[in-house]
C-alpha cells in the first residue's frame, strides 16, 4: 500500500523555505567574516574578560607602532601588579615596543630602596619580553627634593638640591626606568616596525637607526619644574626645558608628535573631602606649554597625577588623556563640558594601549581585569574620534 503523501500547507512551506534561506545566508555571512579576518590578520575577540589581548593578531604584517601609557603606578600592590599583568598580556599578543610611565613611579616618597619592590618587581614580566620602559618624573618621585637654585636650570639631576630624602639621582640612573642619558626630559622615536622584534630591544639598540624618520616621536617632560601648583623652583620656571621642547618639536620630522608628562594641563575637576579640596589643571602650566604644543604640531598629550581615566574633547585640535590609574586606588571626576562623559566617571585602574599607523591614531583603554573600557581612533584633522569597538583592529 502506497502511503498517502502528507500535504504541507502553503504557509508552512513558505516558512520552511525562508528558514532554509536564512540558514544559507547565515553560513555565507560567517564565511565572509572569517575570510575578511584572515585577510586583515585580525582575531575577533571572544571569550571571558582578560582571555585575549586587545588587537591580538594571527600575523603582524601591518606597518604600525604599538606602545602603552600608564601613570601613577608606583604602589607595588595588587592593583599595580594587576595592571602590569594586563600590559604583559598585551605585549605577549602583539609587538608592543614601549611602555611610558607618566610619573609617581615610586610611592610615597621616591626612596631609592623602594625602586625594586614598587617598580622592578612589578614590571619584571613586561621587561622580560624586551619591552622598553621610559619614565617621566612625578611629584612623589621628587617629593623630598627642592630646586637647587642653579640658573639656567640644569637638565640633569642637579636641577634638584641634594638633600636628605631626595633621591632623584637614583631614579635617573636606574636603566630600567629608561631616562635617556640620565636626563629629566628627552625624546623617544618609534619607527613603524622595529627590526627583528623583540631581539633588537633586548640588545638595547636605539629606537630608530634606519635613517628614516620615526613614525611617532614621544616627548617626555619633567613637569615638576614647570607651572605653579607643585613646582620645585622657588622663583621663575624651567626656561631651558621650554626652549628645548619648542626646538625639539620644530626639528622633529615624525608623522605623529606625542607628549608624555605627569601634571595635566587639561583635566576634569576631581574633588576630595566632601568637595572641600578640588584639583583641576595647573593654569600656569597650561599657559607655558599649550602655545608650544599648538605652534609645533603636537597631536596627543598623555597626562597623569589624577588617579582616574579621562578623555578630553579635542582642545585646539590636540587630544588630551588623563591616565593615572596604574596603581593607586582610583578616584572619580566630576562632569564638565570639556570631558567626554562616562557613567563610571573614570574610576578604575587601567592602562592605555596605542596603535599608530601613517594615517590613523588608535587607542584602547584596558582595566586591571582585562576589560575594554574605552576605545577610538582618529586621523589628523578629525574633529571627533571614531569608536573602535571592540578595538580588535588595533
Amino acid at each position: 500500500m502506497i502511503p498517502t503523501p502528507v500535504r504541507i500547507p502553503p504557509v508552512f512551506r513558505a516558512l520552511r523555505c525562508i528558514g532554509g534561506a536564512v540558514k544559507v545566508l547565515a553560513i555565507v555571512l560567517v564565511v565572509a567574516i572569517i575570510a575578511g579576518a584572515c585577510r586583515t590578520g585580525v582575531v575577533l575577540l571572544t571569550g571571558p574578560p582578560g582571555g585575549a589581548a586587545i588587537g591580538a593578531r594571527l600575523q603582524d604584517t601591518a606597518s604600525a607602532a604599538r606602545f602603552v601609557f600608564v601613570g601613577d603606578t608606583g604602589t607595588g600592590d595588587d592593583r599595580a601588579r594587576g595592571v602590569a599583568a594586563q600590559i604583559r598580556r598585551q605585549a605577549e599578543a602583539v609587538p608592543v615596543s614601549h611602555v611610558f610611565l607618566l610619573g609617581d613611579n615610586v610611592y610615597e616618597h621616591g626612596h631609592a630602596e623602594s625602586i625594586g619592590s614598587r617598580f622592578l618587581d612589578v614590571y619584571r614580566g613586561v621587561l622580560s619580553l624586551g619591552v622598553r620602559i621610559h619614565a617621566a618624573l612625578g611629584n612623589h618621585d621628587v617629593v623630598h627634593c627642592e630646586g637647587s637654585g642653579l640658573r639656567p636650570v640644569p637638565r640633569d639631576e642637579s636641577a634638584y638640591e641634594r638633600s636628605s630624602g631626595c633621591e632623584v639621582g637614583s631614579h635617573l640612573a636606574t636603566p630600567e626606568f629608561g631616562y635617556v642619558d640620565g636626563l629629566r626630559y628627552y625624546t623617544v622615536g618609534i619607527p613603524a616596525k622595529l627590526p627583528d622584534w623583540p631581539r633588537s630591544a633586548r640588545a638595547g639598540q636605539a629606537d630608530a637607526r634606519s635613517g628614516e624618520p620615526p613614525l611617532v616621536e614621544v616627548f617626555v617632560l619633567d613637569s615638576n619644574t614647570l607651572g605653579r601648583e607643585q613646582t620645585k623652583l622657588t622663583h621663575g620656571t624651567d626656561q631651558p626645558q621650554l626652549r628645548w621642547l619648542a626646538e625639539a618639536l620644530q626639528r622633529s620630522n615624525a608623522r605623529w608628535k606625542v607628549v608624555a608628562m605627569h601634571h595635566p594641563i587639561y583635566a576634569p575637576k576631581r574633588c576630595q573631602w566632601f568637595r572641600f579640596r578640588c584639583r583641576r589643571e595647573d593654569e600656569a602650566l597650561q599657559a607655558a606649554l599649550e602655545p608650544i604644543f599648538r605652534e609645533n604640531g603636537v597631536d596627543v598629550v598623555f597626562q597623569a597625577h589624577q588617579h582616574l581615566y579621562a578623555r578630553l574633547r579635542p582642545q585646539h585640535g590636540i587630544r588630551y588623556f588623563v591616565t593615572g590609574g596604574g596603581g593607586k586606588e582610583a578616584d572619580s571626576f566630576h562632569e564638565d563640558e570639556r570631558t567626554v562623559s562616562r557613567e563610571d566617571r573614570g574610576s578604575f585602574n587601567h592602562f592605555v594601549y596605542v596603535r599608530v599607523t601613517e594615517d590613523q591614531f588608535g587607542y584602547c583603554v584596558v582595566d586591571a581585569d582585562g576589560n575594554l573600557r574605552d576605545g577610538g581612533s582618529f586621523v589628523r584633522g578629525d574633529t571627533a574620534d571614531a569608536p573602535a569597538d571592540p578595538c580588535s583592529a588595533l
